[in-house]
């Protein structure tokens, strides 16, 4: 049986640890491809977010499991982004503002958490939602779900308790109404 040295051990397994995470990273990055490579409906769908400006840049990603595509553009400077499935259903759109263009809100954040004149990057962004409502077992049930189909857990945003907190159907503010 060949006898390995301690140095080419310790070089065997380096080389197979970098292999093995280097594989790994490739595997979890972003895949860059063009628009013709798209299905027709996600691309057909980009072209009219993009309303005419050149698109820069087309990635392949996995949200949750389904396979989307985002493309990014620019407008008078201003750097737009678009994620789509495959059937050219809009997930979320990106646009980078300065923070000066930001809500008051934003802003003390920003002072807040990471100092009075610190350079922080903004997207405003508007993701896509469903809400779905009906009965499941006779309890009423609401929910929102991404277009990837992705329950979006915590969410309850009616006011009411409906069942969902302690049972009782009031509004637990106190009141009787």
């Amino acid at each position: 049986m060949p006898r390995f040295s301690n140095r080419n051990l310790t070089i065997a397994v380096s080389l197979v640890a970098t292999i093995s995470f280097g594989a790994l990273a490739w595997a979890l990055d972003d895949v860059k491809t063009s628009l013709d490579r798209l299905p027709a409906a996600a691309k057909a769908t980009i072209l009219k977010e993009a309303a005419g400006a050149k698109i820069t840049e087309v990635e392949q990603e996995k949200h949750g499991g389904v396979t989307v595509y985002e493309a990014e553009w620019k407008v008078n400077g201003v750097e737009h982004e678009v994620c789509v499935t495959a059937d050219g259903v809009v997930i979320e759109r990106e646009e980078k503002i300065p923070l000066a263009s930001a809500p008051a809100a934003v802003k003390a954040y920003v002072s807040k958490h990471f100092g009075e004149n610190a350079k922080v990057a903004v997207e405003k962004k508007t993701i896509i939602v469903y809400e779905v409502e009906g009965k499941v077992a006779g309890k009423h049930v609401e929910t929102l779900v991404s277009a990837t189909g992705a329950e979006l857990k915590g969410h309850d945003d009616d006011g009411h308790d409906d069942e969902h907190d302690d049972g009782d159907d009031d509004d637990d503010d106190g009141d009787d109404d």
